[in-house]
């Protein structure tokens, strides 16, 4: 607290004044991040938010992916928060793709990402044209 006086023409009064400081940190890890749909050439990754937002709103995912013969991932996208999915395209059919994803706020970015627990291949959907119907009874 830090104590000031105010004067009017009334006269002097004592007053405090607590100055509240708001300390804020780069968000946690996005959760659950899952595979929604493979193609021969794109991939849909989604996501949850982390769990802390660390005392500022998450603004964006920075979306990170590799190839299974690359050593480093690369940022390929920022989505906007409230968008929790992406879409890379244009991939190579047949070539195993690693995905991370990482939060963002006013403070950074994550320090952990939010990653598929393990590779997944670009491939064309097969469709055998059967359709099966599977009782509970």
């Amino acid at each position: 607290m830090f104590p000031i006086k105010l004067i009017n023409g009334i006269g002097v009064f004592p007053v405090s004044i607590l100055h509240v400081l708001l300390f804020v940190e780069a968000p946690g890890t996005p959760q659950s991040v899952e595979v929604a749909d493979i193609n021969k050439d794109s991939i849909t990754v989604k996501w949850k938010p982390p769990v802390s937002d660390a005392g500022a709103d998450v603004t964006d995912y920075v979306v990170e992916m590799k190839t299974t013969d690359d050593d480093q991932f690369t940022a390929v996208a920022e989505v906007q928060q409230g968008t929790n999915f992406y879409t890379a395209t244009h991939l190579e059919e047949g070539q195993a793709y690693e995905f991370k994803i990482r939060a963002k706020n006013a403070a950074g970015t994550s320090q952990e990402a939010g990653e598929l627990d393990f590779p997944v291949m670009a491939k064309a959907k097969v469709n055998t044209g059967r359709f099966y119907h599977i009782s509970t009874r």
